[in-house]
């Protein structure tokens, strides 16, 4: 009996023969073991009992031993040492041949020294440069931000140099740090009633009393013998940390998802922390350095910025397995053709193609899935095509997205719009009669649009309605470009903004919420604080400085702020703008924390020069005049920013200014792309055909710049 192929179905009567594609699995890892029985031993003493939960408190060590590795180190044998990776450290045995009784025969190394300055040490005197790590040490992985090891390059003592500090033995500890490294006094931290217990003169740093008694608490043991002991759970006290290299400060950070009071302290090889509201054996915890040097060391390069959520594609394990095919004249080895009403064309395009595709007549089917069930329905084989299951991405990402939106973040920007106001209104209070007055008054202004577009209702400072007030009203009306009031404010560069783009559209036109909420977001995304002009270089450095100390009760600013661009970012990209944490850095190293230094025009004018390194946004999305340089136009910081997007990129870099002569007439410049312009950028070469049919192809350097899209 003759074998007949059979035509499927698909989202647009797609007819093709294709059979079954098999799968291939993966294997996962194996779980290491101990690589040497000196690293056993010493894991066995403290942390034995705590895996066999024969004992209640936190591990020294970890749960189990991790990956070993012979490492680079020049006074090892033939240049190289054993290392084993735990989650809280890294053992090391430098030397073989020494005496294994000796309790420094295993070592762990000074694995914070490293993270904080990044130095990789490869020898007693040997380092290689990296860059310090942007990795939380005392919080969820995810916590952007938490203070990093790279926050303490300027309080810890590294290669980098040394930060002593006086006795403080006794007195209270209410000093916190954040991300950038920024140390304030907070007395709301007096309350937990933690005093300096005592003063390491090795390194001028104090130590935390609570931290102290874990460093000298004893209790039970494993001895070598096997049996089970009491003693000292590092002996001496500094055996597993070392000695203290920064004063111990207090932090907010996310533990498990919550907003938690966190003392963090860093030591040589050991970062320790305090939790007051932790159980009983679990309050004082060494953070988990080995797992973060690892990750350092073999896995990330430079400063990695910390995500929403992790996403990381998996390899394709599918073996192509189509067996090649023919359709015989007339369709004759064809088993279901009279299931579909093929014109004469789609018939011949089949017996050529052994494909067609022929759109149903009518109005019938409104979306893909409504097709699919009627063929199943029709015991009809279906092909599902790409663009369906895109489709369906689509559906589900928009819904995802518009339900954060509507149950999280708007509720989220509103405290943060609140938050950034008061705290705004304050430093105007601050700044009047100095040279930062009008910078102070126009975030004022610049909070209080915000607020109104997300709510009506919210209140606006007097000294300002005038100015949100005409802003407010050329949004509404979609003004189209004109000058900002809120911007104009005491402000002698002008700022035009394109007021036609606060239409709320999309999924943002399903509710009066969604609608607000776009307009609000839309401002923090479009209005752009440019590092060229003095006075928003100062208003940027106070909405910098805000975010870091405003708080919205217990959530700091700049807590809430990571909640909104978070997610955002996961869905949507991150900002192609610079934002608070690109200023941030380099406001400490300009003027440090005090906000009447932004009244210091010589210090505002170091900051400008420090952030000319800074990169500017590959996609403009500002008012630019001709005339002007690009990327000092757009250049500056934005409290969200807009998001980098492909083709906006594509579409960027093949018109003018990079594509058309220069010199020439408005005829000799490409002034708009076309759609190929993107498969054209993805390798298309039919793409390529038709833009040189339609003359596209002959603006002066468009090849060039196609060529330099392609190879990005």
């Amino acid at each position: 009996m003759a074998k007949h192929k059979r035509l499927l179905t698909g989202a647009a009567l797609l007819l093709v023969l294709l059979p079954a594609l098999p799968l291939q699995g993966t294997t996962p890892a194996l779980a290491a073991d101990f690589a040497d029985q000196a690293f056993k031993k010493v894991w066995t003493r403290t942390d034995k009992l705590v895996a066999d939960g024969a004992v209640k408190r936190s591990f020294y060590w970890g749960p189990t031993p991790g990956e070993s590795r012979m490492e680079p180190y020049a006074q090892g044998v033939g240049g190289m040492r054993r290392v084993q990776y735990f989650d809280k450290s890294r053992m090391e045995i430098n030397n073989p041949n020494g005496n294994k009784a000796d309790p420094f025969y295993v070592t762990n190394g000074l694995l914070t020294v490293e993270l904080v300055s990044g130095k990789m040490q490869v020898g007693n005197a040997e380092y290689e440069d990296r860059t310090p790590a942007n990795i939380p040490l005392a919080s969820d992985n995810n916590d952007s931000t938490a203070p990093t090891y790279a926050s303490f390059q300027q309080l810890a003592n590294t290669p980098l140099g040394d930060h002593p500090a006086q006795d403080l033995t006794g007195q209270t500890v209410s000093q916190s740090v954040n991300k950038v490294g920024q140390v304030s006094k907070d007395g709301g931290f007096e309350k937990y009633g933690v005093k300096y217990g005592f003063y390491n003169t090795e390194t001028k740093h104090n130590i935390a009393g609570q931290i102290w008694d874990f460093l000298n608490a004893s209790g039970p043991v494993t001895n070598p013998d096997g049996k089970q002991g009491n003693a000292r759970l590092s002996d001496p006290w500094f055996y597993t940390t070392g000695y203290a290299i920064s004063e111990p400060y207090w932090a907010n950070v996310r533990v498990a998802g919550k907003p938690t009071d966190v003392l963090v302290q860093l030591f040589q090889r050991r970062v320790v922390t305090y939790q007051p509201d932790a159980p009983q054996g679990f309050k004082v915890q060494m953070g988990n350095i080995g797992a973060h040097y690892y990750d350092w060391r073999y896995r990330l390069q430079g400063p990695q910025p910390q995500v929403f959520a992790e996403y990381k594609l998996e390899p394709s394990t599918v073996i192509p397995s189509v067996k090649a095919y023919t359709v015989a004249k007339g369709l004759t080895n064809v088993a279901n053709t009279k299931d579909f009403p093929l014109s004469a064309s789609a018939k011949a395009l089949l017996e050529k193609n052994a494909f067609v595709a022929q759109f149903p007549s009518g109005e019938q089917y409104k979306q893909f899935y409504q097709l699919y069930e009627d063929g199943r329905y029709a015991s009809k084989p279906i092909f599902v095509t790409t663009d369906s299951v895109l489709h369906v991405y689509h559906l589900m990402f928009d819904k995802l997205l518009r339900s954060t939106e509507t149950k999280y973040l708007t509720a989220d920007l509103k405290a943060l719009n609140a938050a950034m106001l008061q705290a705004s209104s304050a430093q105007y209070d601050a700044l009047k009669g100095t040279a930062a007055e009008n910078a102070a008054k126009r975030n004022v202004a610049y909070f209080a649009v915000a607020s109104k577009l997300i709510d009506p209702n919210a209140a606006v400072p007097a000294m300002v309605q005038a100015e949100v007030g005409q802003d407010l009203g050329q949004i509404d009306a979609h003004q189209g470009l004109s000058p900002s009031a809120v911007f104009g404010i005491g402000n002698p560069d002008e700022y035009i903004e394109d007021f036609s783009q606060y239409v709320p559209r999309g999924h943002y036109t399903r509710s009066e919420d969604l609608k607000k909420y776009f307009k609000a977001m839309m401002w923090y995304g479009r209005m752009t604080f440019r590092l060229k002009s003095v006075e928003e270089t100062k208003s940027a450095l106070l909405v910098t400085q805000a975010l870091q100390t405003a708080k919205s009760g217990k959530i700091s600013a700049a807590q809430l702020w990571a909640t909104i661009y978070e997610p955002t970012s996961f869905f949507v990209g991150g900002s192609d703008d610079l934002t608070y944490l690109d200023y941030a850095p380099l406001m400490q190293q300009a003027l440090g924390s005090d906000v009447k230094a932004v009244a210091d025009d010589a210090k505002v004018a170091k900051f400008q020069e420090l952030a000319k390194t800074l990169q500017g946004p590959k996609v403009n999305s500002m008012f630019v005049y001709i005339t002007e340089d690009k990327e000092t136009a757009t250049k500056g910081l934005r409290m969200m920013g807009q998001r980098f997007t492909l083709d906006a990129y594509v579409f960027g870099q093949l018109i003018w200014r990079n594509v058309g002569k220069p010199d020439g007439t408005d005829a000799e410049k490409r002034w708009l792309p076309k759609g190929l312009d993107v498969p054209a950028a993805f390798g298309s070469q039919e793409a390529v055909s038709i833009l040189e049919g339609l003359g596209e192809t002959k603006y002066m350097s468009y090849t060039l710049q196609l060529n330099k899209v392609r190879g990005e």
